[in-house]
């Protein structure tokens, strides 16, 4: 019995295809953190003048330079077209 639960083990992890990592993004508008933070702002999503991480105190904009460096990206041209913060999700796909 243990020998046919080893095979059957060994024979369907044998055939699984690993799955490829995501690739970086190209992240190519940076310089609109700023402006999305702004549009963040007005739709009261982000309180303004307020930092938007506790630990290092950054704001958004800051937190978005940051993040793109690191390779995750935000995506702040969507930002800055949002009209409500329910829309936030889909522009940074946090909600996979």
């Amino acid at each position: 019995m243990y020998k046919f639960l080893f095979i059957f083990l060994f024979v369907s992890c044998q055939n699984k295809e690993p799955v490829p990592p995501k690739p970086t993004p190209i992240v190519t508008d940076t310089n609109l953190c700023g402006e999305a933070q702004i549009k963040l702002e007005e739709l009261k999503c982000i309180e303004k003048d307020k930092p938007f991480t506790k630990r290092e105190k950054l704001s958004f904009e800051e937190f978005c330079k940051q993040t793109h460096q690191s390779g995750i990206y935000l995506n702040p041209k969507c930002l800055m077209s949002i009209t409500t913060c329910e829309q936030i999700d889909s522009c940074t796909n946090s909600k996979e």
